[in-house]
């Protein structure tokens, strides 16, 4: 059970393939430690999509909170999907949580964000892609694994670069 997801920030978003595998019961850490970041806030783009019709849009939910729409508006069926996500810190990293939620399987999916360019309009990021999070008991679990791979390069996958298209 595949699914393409785009998404934010960067911070800022990937289109990725999760699989329920990857897909944790737990956030890193609470939803209110990290503010958000403005800069991540807008209209963003992949760069590895070609089509310029599908695209994320990064708003402020509240000030620790992001509301995500990921709009695929060039496939045969148009769609949009609404995620909610914050940022954690770890180490001298952040990663977005992204709340997760298809059918019977919902949780955290987490983009670790690799570099921003000094403008803020591109971002590349990774997503974690350890399929022993959806074993994980514990919240400190998570951010316990993390922290221990945190530069394991196998630890992450389906690296993205996104583009801000538009800021708000």
């Amino acid at each position: 059970m595949k699914r393409n997801i785009f998404y934010v920030i960067a911070v800022f978003f990937v289109a990725l393939t999760i699989g329920c595998n990857r897909i944790s019961k737990y956030p890193i850490d609470d939803p209110a430690r990290v503010k958000i970041d403005n800069s991540l806030l807008g209209k963003w783009a992949m760069k590895e999509d070609t089509s310029r019709a599908n695209y994320f849009i990064v708003k402020k939910k509240d000030d620790f909170k992001y509301s995500i729409t990921y709009m695929d508006q060039g496939g045969t069926h148009k769609q949009y999907e609404d995620f909610e996500a914050f940022l954690s810190r770890v180490g001298n990293f952040r990663f977005l949580n992204v709340q997760y939620y298809y059918q019977s399987v919902q949780g955290y999916f987490f983009l670790k964000i690799i570099d921003v360019n000094e403008e803020g309009n591109e971002i590349m990021t990774a997503n974690v892609a350890d399929s022993t999070l959806s074993e994980v008991t514990k919240p400190a679990e998570v951010r316990g694994k993390i922290t221990r791979n945190i530069n394991n390069p196998s630890f992450y996958s389906d690296t993205a670069h996104f583009i801000k298209v538009k800021s708000f």
